[in-house]
């Protein structure tokens, strides 16, 4: 009898650690991708995501067994708590999956890695004299293109384009039908 108590106790026990860790594991991969001091379980947010995402399937699977009529729960406070539970770990996979609660340095690092994605520089050579007036006029038309560096008495310049709008060709291109001789500088 006291065995049988033993191993019900220890199962009673892991279950309640597992469902803490339910309720848990969604909050603490929310605050480890928006607060800044649980920066050391970024490693884990895979980890905590797919415990999520067994927890949901989990319940999920509970929850539809007992509303088909295949399992049913001892008493309907236990039906509320997974239905809790259920409402609660999808707003988390949610919330951790959207990450909303991003600090205002994510936001701009998130930014700039977009820009540094989309964006490449060229640096021209540019042979024969020219007008760095009517270059840069030249240059602002052509579509893609973000911005240019020319200097007045050099024979070099710079300009950034968007890659998903021109390629690195058809600059070449253009600048050549208007009668520049450039090339990419190395």
């Amino acid at each position: 009898m006291i065995i049988k108590s033993i191993s019900s106790l220890s199962v009673v026990v892991i279950l309640s650690f597992a469902h803490v860790a339910c309720c848990l594991m969604p909050l603490f991969a929310i605050a480890s991708g928006s607060v800044p001091y649980f920066y050391a379980l970024k490693p884990y947010v895979a980890l905590f995501t797919g415990m999520q995402l067994f927890m949901v399937l989990f319940i999920g699977i509970r929850l539809a067994l007992a509303f088909v009529g295949r399992a049913r729960f001892h008493t309907q406070l236990e039906k509320v708590s997974y239905q809790i539970g259920m409402m609660v770990a999808v707003t988390a996979v949610v919330i951790g999956h959207f990450e909303p609660f991003k600090t205002e340095n994510q936001k701009i690092a998130e930014q700039q890695f977009q820009f540094f994605k989309s964006h490449r520089s060229l640096h021209l050579d540019i042979a024969g004299s020219y007008d760095s007036e009517l270059l840069r006029s030249d240059i602002s038309k052509i579509r893609g293109i973000r911005s240019s560096r020319i200097p007045d008495e050099q024979n070099t310049f710079s300009i950034t384009y968007q890659i998903d709008l021109i390629s690195k060709a058809q600059v070449l291109h253009i600048l050549r039908q208007n009668g520049y001789d450039v090339t990419i500088q190395e």
